[in-house]
């Protein structure tokens, strides 16, 4: 793996049996984003080689846990790149291959004295994304399949419209201070989608400079078990159009196409130029929590992925 520029680290065995998952540093969306889809293909491909499937179904078993990409996620200013080969000897690949980001400022980091409380550009980016947590569902989970993982209760998926500080019944969790986790999001996803979009919320939430509320502390599972009213994520495709936000148009009353404001390719891989009104110098820096299974005739599971070191 060093050769094709991941730098991982150790991953562990995960709830579901043959369920695994491995870690790789937190670097620029862009970056993340080529070294999720390669490390995909490779999966794959070795998995062919060894005469078994590489499954990134979502959801393959009722029951047990599913497959997440959970996206950890920071906003720095200043700062550089730098090349670093991984052990590798010589020319192995293009430099930009071996690219990662270094130095600056983590803008997310707490200003007061709570620990738990991101400082006020992480929680205008916060207010962002629970303001239009509908919307970015129907990318982060883009398949009917992927509704399975979040209508089954009790195995961690995020199911509540709402944020907490180390809350994994939240969408949006502050994973540590400095870093937020955005979980409705799946071993489907489309990176380069989820990351535009991702990033045209921050900056409405830094450009309006919204409020998301207090911190969810409370096990919200327990919650609805109990009877309270509590507010849900979308439990199917439709229903993240319905929801009026900024992902879907709608023609003729049913979904019709998903846009994300206009953002094209240029947006989805310079996050300081997309948001350069409301976050100028500042770039995006992600790493992706992912699971995924393989099966072959047996109902045998493995799995894969990332997650920024804590």
């Amino acid at each position: 793996m060093p050769a094709d520029g991941h730098r991982l680290h150790p991953g562990d065995h995960e709830d579901a049996p043959g369920q695994i998952e491995l870690n790789w540093t937190f670097d620029h969306v862009e970056r993340t984003a080529d070294r999720l889809t390669t490390y995909r293909q490779i999966c794959a491909q070795v998995a062919r080689e060894f005469d078994v499937i590489a499954c990134f179904m979502t959801k393959p078993f009722m029951g047990l846990s599913a497959n997440g990409c959970h996206h950890n996620f920071s906003l720095w200013q200043g700062g550089g790149t730098t090349v670093k080969r991984l052990g590798e000897g010589g020319e192995a690949a293009m430099p930009g291959v071996f690219s990662y980001n270094t130095g600056g400022d983590n803008v997310f980091e707490p200003e007061g004295d709570d620990p738990r409380m991101p400082g006020r550009i992480g929680q205008w980016v916060a207010g962002g994304i629970v303001k239009h947590l509908p919307a970015l569902t129907a990318l982060g989970a883009s398949t009917v399949n992927s509704y399975r993982r979040l209508l089954d209760l009790g195995y961690w998926a995020p199911v509540y419209n709402n944020w907490g500080y180390q809350n994994r019944t939240c969408a949006l969790r502050v994973s540590a201070p400095g870093r937020f986790e955005y979980r409705a999001v799946d071993s489907m996803v489309n990176p380069y989608l989820l990351s535009a979009a991702l990033l045209a919320v921050m900056d409405e939430g830094i450009s309006e400079q919204l409020d998301p509320g207090p911190l969810e502390q409370r096990n919200i599972y327990e919650l609805e078990l109990a009877g309270e009213k509590v507010v849900k994520l979308p439990n199917n495709p439709a229903s993240c159009c319905a929801s009026g936000s900024i992902c879907c148009s709608r023609a003729n009353g049913r979904p019709d196409s998903c846009r994300t404001r206009s953002i094209g390719r240029k947006d989805a891989t310079r996050p300081s130029a997309r948001a350069s009104s409301a976050m100028p110098g500042r770039q995006i820096v992600m790493s992706p929590v992912w699971c995924c299974s393989r099966r072959s005739g047996a109902p045998a599971r493995g799995s894969a992925l990332g997650r920024a070191p804590v």
